[in-house]
């Protein structure tokens, strides 16, 4: 007969390999989270980026324009 010893042990390792998982199941959906948030920080920055770049292009082509009808109205 077993007086319960070895079940107890078993029963604390078991909740400690079930603990153990929970933590490392934790650690992993943060950092893929965490990954997930920067990744779409960087391509808000990159499309806000690029708009700006656009803005700029057309005003300068716009500038360009009236630089132009100016240059010929004179």
């Amino acid at each position: 007969m077993q007086d319960g010893g070895e079940y107890n042990s078993d029963v604390t390792a078991a909740a400690a390999t079930t603990a153990t998982a929970v933590a490392v199941k934790t650690v992993v959906v943060v950092v893929v989270v965490v990954v997930v948030v920067v990744v779409v920080v960087v391509v808000v920055v990159v499309v806000i980026v690029v708009v700006v770049v656009v803005i700029v292009v057309v005003a300068a082509a716009a500038a360009c324009l009236v630089v132009a009808v100016a240059a010929k109205a004179v």
